[in-house]
């Protein structure tokens, strides 16, 4: 009885720090393929690293073109978190146009111990908000 107790209230605190921890750390993200009417978006890998300071959330997410380091703010609420990137001009290519628009990513959903999961989006504006399902593993 006594060892139960003992291993009881040592493994007490490691169970509580993997579920209290939130979204902070770094994750492997992998977005699902979706499609819409005329579009199709591919599956995507990437890295989220957020830190989470009371209800704010920062950090960035690197996509599929690792060179491309997106900063990242929002906001937590109930274990749900909403964040976003800065806005930039990218490249867009319609019948074999390309042009620059404005565009931002995304993020919505909720972590639990070590994982994530939720819905992603390169918000281009309303008539260009396309969403994928998402799920991550904490990897720090």
């Amino acid at each position: 009885m006594r060892l139960i107790t003992i291993l009881f209230v040592i493994a007490l605190p490691i169970l509580g720090t993997t579920q209290e921890r939130g979204p902070s750390g770094q994750w492997s993200l992998d977005a699902e393929g979706a499609e819409g009417d005329g579009w199709k978006l591919s599956p995507i890998h990437g890295t989220l690293s957020l830190e989470q300071n009371g209800d704010k959330i920062t950090g960035s997410w690197i996509g599929p073109f690792k060179e491309n380091v997106w900063k990242l703010e929002g906001t937590i609420k109930d274990a749900s978190f909403d964040v976003q990137s800065d806005q930039r001009d990218i490249p867009v290519t319609r019948d074999g146009v390309t042009t620059m628009e404005p565009a931002r990513w995304v993020f919505k959903g909720k972590a639990s111990g070590d994982t994530m999961t939720g819905m992603m989006a390169l918000d281009r504006g309303p008539s260009a908000l396309r969403e994928q399902a998402f799920s991550a593993t904490r990897t720090r």
